[in-house]
């Protein structure tokens, strides 16, 4: 690292990863800029900053970066192409594909073009375009103003396209059809087309969830996804679920999903298991949501775990003598969703653990 001139520059670098490497060179003051050149980088390295992300594959290509001093909106230019692309749980592993990304975002707006292919076949195609460029504080807010343009069209491995909601300890797997055009802005996009899958299996590793044989059919109306067939097997019972999910940030994403469970096995972990029996609907709007159900547990176990006293705490709330006086802000929930559900369980819930064996 070099100071030169007011600023300090990255002389060529590089970096050698297990697998595949990175160039990367660049400067700072004077504005920013980076440039990066990857070969053959191994993507699982990033499942060390995300677990249970379960990515993998190589990346090939330039990634560049350039704002110049003053300057409202950089100029980025990203070219890259992944090989042998998977999604993988402790069950499912995705079907390998390859994908070409080519993107650029300049004072005029953004552009980016991206091909899924399947061996030698081409299973998906993206195009999406944001410009000219709105109003806004930051080159962010301006790009989310931006019009939108473009659209879908993909018929292959669910995987892929789950990767995008990073979603970690979460997996689909199978078949899906989706076509669909874009207009609106990011914050309130207008989408119409369809969304088909047929035989998908949804785990989720966590609560040790599996959905099995799972069908979908979903059609895309301008802000909203209608949901007009989604269900599965769920253990030895099944689940059925429809509604609308809305696509509008601005809005909070509002929904009205009717969900129908019986004998559904929802949990099927080490320490946490249980069937259900009932309904639950789930709506949200601007001044949150609410979870209404009534359901039926025939049975459930839960095992408390001990986490040791060598585990050491991480003390929250410190501060030296010598830092300013901080304003009390009282944490946010977890979330805006508030719960009405009536649970009956006439026995067969078993509790056990450090000590405990309880039914109840």
């Amino acid at each position: 690292i070099e100071p030169l001139d007011g600023e300090y520059r990255l002389l060529p670098s590089q970096l050698d990863f297990d697998k595949g490497s990175a160039r990367i060179a660049g400067s700072y003051g004077k504005g920013l800029s980076l440039q990066a050149r990857l070969d053959k980088l191994d993507l699982s390295v990033a499942n060390a900053l995300f677990p249970n992300l379960g990515i993998d594959g190589s990346a090939t290509g330039s990634v560049d970066y350039v704002q110049a001093a003053g300057a409202d909106v950089p100029n980025i230019d990203t070219r890259l192409t992944i090989t042998n692309f998977t999604r993988s749980s402790a069950v499912i592993v995705s079907e390998p594909v390859d994908i070409q990304v080519v993107g650029r975002l300049t004072e005029a707006g953004g552009d980016m073009r991206a091909l899924v292919k399947r061996g030698v076949t081409t299973v998906g195609r993206l195009q999406a375009r944001l410009a000219p460029l709105g109003g806004g504080a930051s080159w962010m807010d301006r790009l989310y103003a931006a019009p939108l343009s473009g659209g879908i069209r993909y018929n292959g491995p669910s995987g892929v396209l789950f990767s995008l909601s990073g979603l970690s300890g979460q997996q689909v797997a199978g078949g899906v059809v989706v076509a669909a055009d874009f207009s609106g802005r990011l914050g309130t996009p207008q989408l119409n087309g369809i969304v088909r899958g047929d035989n998908l299996t949804y785990i989720n590793s966590n609560y040790g969830t599996k959905l099995t044989q799972m069908k979908l059919a979903g059609r895309f109306t301008n802000d909203r996804l209608d949901i007009s067939q989604l269900n599965a097997k769920a253990g030895d019972g099944t689940v059925e679920a429809s509604g609308w999910v809305g696509l509008s940030a601005d809005q909070n994403f509002p929904m009205s999903l009717t969900a129908k469970l019986n004998k559904a096995t929802l949990a099927s972990g080490d320490s946490l298991g249980a069937t259900a029996t009932g309904t639950l609907t789930v709506t949200n709007g601007k001044d949150g949501g609410l979870v209404k159900g009534d359901l039926t547990i025939p049975n459930a176990r839960y095992q408390v775990v001990y986490q040791g006293q060598a585990e050491v705490e991480e003390l929250k709330g410190i501060r030296r003598k010598s830092d300013p006086p901080r304003p009390h802000i009282a944490p946010k929930p977890p979330s805006n969703f508030a719960l009405e559900i009536r649970i009956r369980a006439n026995d067969q819930v078993f509790v056990e653990g450090m000590g405990l064996e309880s039914e109840w």
